[in-house]
């Protein structure tokens, strides 16, 4: 090469060099970036495990849950006795006058047609009052419980929920997470093998055995290889940053699943059906409607109820004083009564406004079974997607490994064509980028194949920590 060839060439040699610093510095930051402590967990189940302590969600609904073992207690004193007590004092005054009366006495004639008049002006007064009631029957007070009862364990299953969304949440994030990191290292090997390719295009080019085309196709894929690079970073970012979120604090580098998760991912497992059965037979969602249910049928009987009479066993003890000067002279006012007994009330009219609640209630009833029927649909709606799934992408996995290995094939072949000079450095080029995106493509699909495992136990009520550690397991 003389003197000018190589002044001619200097600036291309320049910005191939640059290339190389370039990508070898941006390895190394997505290198740091990778092993970097910036999210919550070393494995799955960790990464639950802090969820569960730090998800305002879950901590939430847990507070609910320890407000329907209040409710169970308010159900259950509704049978209790009540007792109340009632005192009170002041300055007061009175007269009371009694004619016609008959009056008997030791010493006395029997007189009729006797007056007695006693009277306080202004005088110190006092009055208190001991009750007890014991609730024997009460067809309301029933329904009263009944509903309280059933909101306690609308609670304790809203809880259940919250634990199988958290999971799901938590399993999500995960994988998109690692999806990300897998996404952006791949990306780190085809800027390689581009920077590479632009290396021998250029040696070409100086040695006179290739166009400048391929030397400008390879620069443009280096480009637009940094232009992804740099949206997988931030994507990647993204995702450590969600996954914080819901586990409250960062740590190490995660553990990826080994080959037992996805075995047992793809294993044959129940049936459609099966899984259907499972789900609308025990899943926490089919509880929860079948309680609204209850709750609504409950509340017409509340109200169908209040027809009914009531009846309490009651106890009561009162004392009252007034003492002071009255019109006929010192003047003292007492009056204590007990009494001991069964009370029954019987609720007579109210103007219409019970039977247009009844109505009301009736029609709740009647829109909440409805409802009921609707949700057993839905959640064999989310067994089958989540079924079909996992069934479709244990067969989309085989099609992917297949198309991964002839990706490489092709590739191998591509490299000896341009050897021969048969093939040309573009082709090259989209054979790398065509096995790179198999690469992808069954790295997802393996994710999503665990994903859609978690949303199928999820579906049926069974994401427990168990079902955790076998789609996060090595």
């Amino acid at each position: 090469m003389n003197l000018g060839d190589a002044m001619r060439t200097l600036p291309v040699r320049i910005a191939t060099l640059a290339v190389a610093v370039a990508s070898l510095m941006a390895s190394l930051t997505a290198s740091l970036i990778i092993a970097s402590p910036a999210f919550a967990a070393d494995d799955l189940s960790s990464a639950v495990r802090a969820a569960f302590a730090s998800d305002p969600l879950y901590a939430a609904a847990a507070a609910q849950a320890r407000g329907g073992d209040a409710r169970r207690r308010q159900a259950d004193a509704l049978w209790r006795p009540q007792a109340s007590l009632s005192v009170g004092g002041g300055i007061g005054g009175a007269r009371s006058t009694m004619g016609g009366a008959s009056f008997s006495a030791p010493g006395f004639p029997d007189t009729t047609g006797a007056s007695f008049r006693a009277g306080v002006d202004v005088g110190p007064y006092m009055r208190w009052v001991l009750q007890a009631s014991q609730p024997i029957y009460g067809a309301e007070r029933s329904a009263n419980a009944r509903q309280l009862a059933a909101q306690a364990a609308l609670a304790d299953i809203r809880l259940e929920l919250a634990a199988q969304d958290l999971r799901l949440r938590v399993v999500q994030t995960w994988f998109d997470m690692l999806a990300a990191e897998d996404a952006l290292a791949l990306l780190d090997r085809q800027r390689a093998a581009v920077v590479r390719a632009l290396e021998e295009a250029q040696e070409r080019y100086d040695a006179g055995d290739a166009p400048v085309t391929e030397l400008r196709e390879a620069q443009a894929r280096r480009d637009g290889l940094q232009a992804e690079w740099l949206a997988g970073q931030a994507q990647l970012r993204l995702q450590r940053a969600a996954l914080e979120d819901l586990t409250g604090r960062p740590m190490a580098e995660p553990n990826r699943p080994g080959a037992p998760a996805f075995a047992a991912a793809a294993a044959a497992g129940p049936s459609l059906d099966d899984w259907s059965r499972r789900a609308v037979d025990a899943s926490p969602m089919r509880r929860l409607f079948d309680l609204a249910e209850q709750m609504a049928t409950d509340e017409l009987a509340k109200l169908r109820g209040w027809t009914s009479p009531t009846v309490d066993l009651v106890a009561r003890a009162s004392d009252e004083r007034l003492r002071g000067d009255g019109p006929w002279g010192d003047g003292r006012i007492t009056a204590s009564s007990q009494a001991i007994g069964v009370q029954v009330n019987v609720p007579l009219y109210t103007g219409g406004m019970r039977d247009a609640q009844r109505d009301e209630a009736a029609s709740a009833l009647e829109r909440v079974r409805a409802e009921n029927a609707d949700g057993r649909r839905t959640i064999r709606r989310q067994v089958r997607a989540a079924w079909e799934g996992l069934t479709t992408g244990i067969a989309r996995i085989d099609a992917l490994r297949r198309s991964l290995a002839s990706a490489r094939t092709r590739l191998h072949a591509t490299e000896l064509g341009r050897e021969a000079g048969a093939r040309t450095t573009l082709d090259v080029l989209n054979a790398q980028a065509e096995l790179f995106a198999a690469e992808r493509a069954l790295q997802q699909a393996q994710y999503a194949l665990l994903v859609d495992r978690a949303r199928l136990a999820a579906a049926a009520g069974e994401l427990d920590d168990a079902a955790i550690e076998r789609i996060g397991g090595r």
